[in-house]
């Protein structure tokens, strides 16, 4: 999946949840497909694949952030799948920097942007949900009810929250062409399986930079379910050419479809 920079593809016509954190992306079989619609989509060439210029002729600094590790409840084969991606890269000729991201708590901001995605969707869509409440499903609407009952103070701290961790993250970002993480603290979990609460920590840190993120396949835990990682970055072109040069290095993820067939 590609998430491109905050308002690099309009949001004209989406349905909206929080004005504050949502863009809009693609989804595909490919870092290419992913970029061909988002180039289509914004209207925006230096978008367009191939990618292989894009970095010719001038190093690779990628960024990573060993800290997390200790602030992130993941898994051992989460961060190996993370190494892995690293020695791959590192094998292309790509220079590695530590960045530290001072006291950036991923679960604690993670639940700042809940609340204003809570909050503000409660107000964008609160006059269908007076209309019609039963047209939200039960577990949604009971999250923007919760929003509904926030103070202005504690949605402020949020607000103010996000903010300076986004401003923080753009600074780091702006020193290196990407950074590379896990995509998810876990591996990929069944359909109808409660969705585990920290799963957008790492994500999130995209939303509230604004940058554009690409996650990639990056093969199979022990288990068998899929793991990936993710790269961001403030230059669109360049995060879609390391994820691609990430994605080159690995072989297509293949998955047995337990209703009877292999799936890629």
């Amino acid at each position: 999946g590609y998430k491109p920079g905050f308002g690099v593809i309009p949001t004209d016509g989406v349905v909206p949840l929080s004005t504050t954190l949502d863009h809009v992306g693609s989804h595909g079989r490919s870092v290419a497909d992913c970029a061909l619609v988002a180039a289509v989509a914004a209207g925006r060439g230096d978008l367009m694949p191939p990618f292989g210029t894009t970095l010719s002729g001038r190093s690779i600094t990628i960024g990573r952030m060993p800290v997390l590790r200790r602030r992130v409840d993941a898994g051992g084969e989460v961060w190996a799948a993370e190494d892995a991606a690293a020695a791959r890269l590192a094998a292309a000729g790509v220079r590695f920097v530590d960045l530290d991201p001072g006291d950036y708590d991923p679960g604690a901001l993670r639940r700042q942007g809940l609340l204003l995605s809570e909050v503000e969707g409660r107000a964008v869509h609160a006059a269908m949900l007076e209309r019609d409440p039963d047209g939200f499903g039960a577990e949604f609407r009971a999250l923007l009810d919760w929003g509904a009952r926030q103070l202005p103070s504690k949605v402020a701290t949020a607000r103010d929250s996000v903010r300076a961790a986004g401003e923080r993250l753009r600074h780091l970002l702006a020193g290196v062409d990407a950074v590379l993480m896990p995509t998810a603290p876990q591996t990929a979990f069944p359909f109808g399986d409660p969705v585990p609460a920290n799963q957008a920590d790492f994500t999130a840190m995209a939303d509230f930079a604004g940058c554009a993120a690409v996650c990639v396949p990056a093969g199979a835990a022990s288990m068998g379910m899929p793991l990936s990682v993710l790269v961001l970055g403030l230059v669109e072109a360049w995060v879609l050419a390391v994820a691609s040069l990430l994605e080159s290095a690995h072989p297509p993820f293949v998955f047995v479809n337990y209703g009877g067939g292999v799936g890629y």
